[in-house]
């Protein structure tokens, strides 16, 4: 789940990890995220219907989303639709 360019550079692949953690904890990426998709990532949940998200891989498409979507138009735009994952 890393754009394309970063692969083989294992200072691009810190940096993008760091602004994915970094996104993942700003109120304003998740307000943004939540607006353009609907999906909201941090809402809280009772243990029962984390662990069924968890289970049915909701969570893990939810996380999926976020990080295309950060890619897409905040990582930078130039190649974004070539860093899809597959």
């Amino acid at each position: 789940m890393e754009p394309a360019f970063i692969k083989d550079n294992p200072v691009m692949q810190i940096a993008f990890r760091d602004f994915v953690t970094f996104a993942y904890g700003e109120p304003d990426f998740l307000a943004a995220f939540k607006e353009h998709s609907g999906i909201d990532i941090k809402a809280k949940k009772s243990t029962i219907d984390f662990m069924i998200d968890e289970t049915t891989g909701k969570m893990e498409a939810d996380l999926t989303a976020f990080i295309d979507w950060l890619i897409e138009f905040h990582w930078g735009a130039e190649g974004a639709e070539n860093d899809r994952p597959e």
